[in-house]
């Protein structure tokens, strides 16, 4: 959410928790390092989830460039694919028809986090550009209260 109280998209990943299975780590275009979780998505490597066990699943957002100001706000959306096809561009998922629920764990034993790239030594130029500036991602005013909390960056 911008300083002023409006919020705008910036990224979505996408991810079949079935198909969650990582290749190894390192900065190869097929494997996996901190930014970017690279799933096999090989039927050897479908793994079904069994109610009520807990998973590691690390889900990759596309690569963008976005400039998070000072006051600025973070939100992370989970959400499941139910019936149809949902997609946002040339991408979709297909879900069960019937309703389920999902669990995202978070306990000093199992960590939830989010983990973003930073430019380091990089500036934001003033001031925050127009909400029509942004192709095809319009402000909109944020009706969901900003937890409280801060943190600070060198």
């Amino acid at each position: 959410m911008h300083p002023d109280g409006q919020h705008q998209y910036v990224q979505a990943g996408w991810l079949d928790v079935a198909k969650r299975k990582l290749a190894p780590a390192g900065n190869g275009p097929y494997q996996s390092s901190a930014l970017r979780p690279y799933q096999l998505l090989t039927r050897a490597t479908y793994e079904p989830l069994v109610p009520g066990q807990a998973v590691y699943a690390r889900v990759g957002l596309l690569p963008f460039e976005h400039v998070f100001r000072k006051g600025s706000s973070i939100r992370v959306t989970i959400d499941s694919a139910i019936g149809p096809v949902q997609s946002t561009g040339s991408w979709g998922m297909t879900g069960p028809s019937t309703k389920f629920s999902d669990t995202v764990y978070s306990s000093s034993t199992r960590r939830s986090e989010v983990i973003l790239g930073l430019i380091p030594d990089s500036v934001a130029k003033a001031p925050l550009p127009s909400c029509q500036d942004t192709a095809g991602e319009p402000c909109r005013p944020s009706t969901v209260p900003v937890p409280p909390g801060h943190l600070d960056l060198p």
